[in-house]
């Protein structure tokens, strides 16, 4: 059988096409398989541009760039071992310190914040630290600057002993020495004379004394104002001799005779007697340190042994009431020659100072030590450490500008008492002489033993013109 050319090439065609199909579908297999491997791109690749590197300028010519910065605490701001971490944005603005039951102890104004004295910001300062400064901004944002007093709420029951509101008078005690710093107030001295002078009273001066040997004294507070190797100058104040004898003829005379009316024997009149004897007996006894602008009371007795007053006190023990008998003590000498505590203790810090040849402005420390006799003031001090937290057997220190309401009512409570009370007014009266003083702040100390100690820092008000 014959076959044509043509009839060639057609069966050519035919048995082809499967072997190409065949090859194809081998080759997608194929492509497919890469594909799933990674190893081929679905789609075409596309060469990226690299734009060329810019020529930059000279680093210190006239025309180099100022690259920007990016803002200090930004989100983006990097961070290096000598740069600070970013800082998180504060969404709330300051806003004016506002009157409410929280916080009744500020006012507003165009500066509601003090500006804080300059420490270390890396150093955290705590608010009772030995080496925290005092916050005494130059313009009071407390209230006792300008409003009428108000009392703290929940106040403790401590601080109205005696039918006194303690705070009150110690808001008013020390207002009084802000109106007489700032002119709008006149200061009153009664006495600025030497207590010796026309045989007022007696004075008795120890040099190279030393203050004395309490832990409380060591506080790094007052870095060495009460340090043991410094010399103070211990001063004693004592009734002149004509007011001792007019004293033992009326200890013999009119004195026996009110214990007999109650009964008394004898023996006990005797006893009574010996107990009541003030010869040699100090009234005042203080220390001074003019360089170190320290002082520390000692003793004070003026009710009871400065003779110039009138006294009733109690002696010995009535058998037939179990109770003590009770005297009254006329004042003898001339009662216009009379000097107050306040008066006493300046007229013994400026004889001191004059003899150290230091201004008498130098004031700084006031130590009021071992606080024993009077419970008002202990109990003062036991609501302080409850309302301000403080601890038995640590120092406390409540400043006047402390800010907080409660702080600001404890310094109150504390100015209140008598042995904050009458510095503040020595303060006061001798403004002019001491340079405008102003107290910054009271130090307390409850000890395990049951001692009370008290520490009164002084500052200067700025002179008024």
């Amino acid at each position: 059988m014959r076959f044509s050319v043509l009839h060639l090439l057609l069966l050519g065609t035919a048995l082809a096409a499967p072997i190409q199909d065949l090859e194809q579908a081998s080759k997608r297999a194929e492509e497919n398989s890469l594909i799933a491997r990674g190893l081929v791109p679905i789609l075409p690749r596309i060469p990226a541009f690299v734009p060329p590197k810019p020529i930059k300028p000279p680093v210190n010519g006239p025309d180099a760039p100022v690259s920007p910065k990016p803002p200090v605490g930004g989100p983006d701001a990097p961070t290096t071992p000598d740069t600070p971490a970013p800082l998180r944005p504060n969404p709330d603005p300051a806003k004016p310190p506002t009157d409410t039951p929280e916080n009744p102890g500020l006012i507003p104004n165009d500066d509601p914040k003090p500006k804080p004295p300059a420490t270390d910001p890396d150093v955290p300062v705590r608010p009772n630290d030995p080496d925290a400064p005092a916050t005494q901004p130059e313009s009071c944002v407390l209230k006792r600057c300008v409003g009428p007093y108000e009392p703290l709420a929940g106040a403790p029951e401590s601080w109205k002993t005696g039918g006194v509101d303690y705070p009150e008078k110690g808001f008013k005690t020390h207002k009084t020495l802000d109106k007489v710093n700032a002119g709008e107030q006149e200061a009153n001295p009664r006495f600025t004379g030497d207590l010796t002078d026309n045989g007022r009273y007696v004075r008795n001066i120890k040099p190279d004394s030393k203050a004395p040997d309490r832990e409380y004294l060591k506080d790094p507070r007052w870095k060495d104002a009460f340090a043991q190797d410094q010399k103070f100058s211990e001063t004693e104040i004592l009734n002149r001799q004509t007011q001792l004898d007019e004293f033992n003829n009326w200890k013999n005379g009119d004195f026996a005779d009110q214990l007999r009316r109650q009964g008394a024997s004898e023996d006990d009149i005797f006893m009574a007697q010996l107990s009541q004897d003030l010869d040699g007996a100090a009234m005042v006894r203080t220390l001074e340190n003019p360089e170190k602008g320290s002082v520390v009371v000692k003793a004070s007795f003026n009710n009871e042994k400065d003779l110039y007053r009138k006294y009733t006190g109690e002696v010995g023990e009535n058998p037939a009431t179990g109770r003590p008998y009770t005297y009254e003590r006329p004042g003898f000498g001339n009662k216009a020659e009379e000097v107050g505590w306040t008066d006493q203790l300046m007229a013994n810090w400026r004889k001191s100072a004059a003899d150290a040849g230091v201004d008498v402005k130098s004031l700084k420390y006031i130590a009021q030590d071992d606080i024993t006799r009077h419970t008002a003031t202990q109990q003062v001090i036991d609501g302080v450490m409850e309302v301000m937290e403080g601890r038995v057997g640590t120092m406390l220190t409540v400043r006047r500008t402390g800010g907080s309401a409660k702080e600001t009512a404890s310094f109150d409570a504390l100015a209140g008492t008598v042995h904050g009370q009458r510095p503040i007014q020595m303060a006061t009266d001798h403004h002019v002489e001491l340079g405008n003083p102003t107290v910054d702040a009271f130090h307390v100390l409850k000890s395990a033993d049951g001692r009370y100690d008290m520490v009164i820092e002084f500052g200067h008000a700025a002179p008024t013109a």
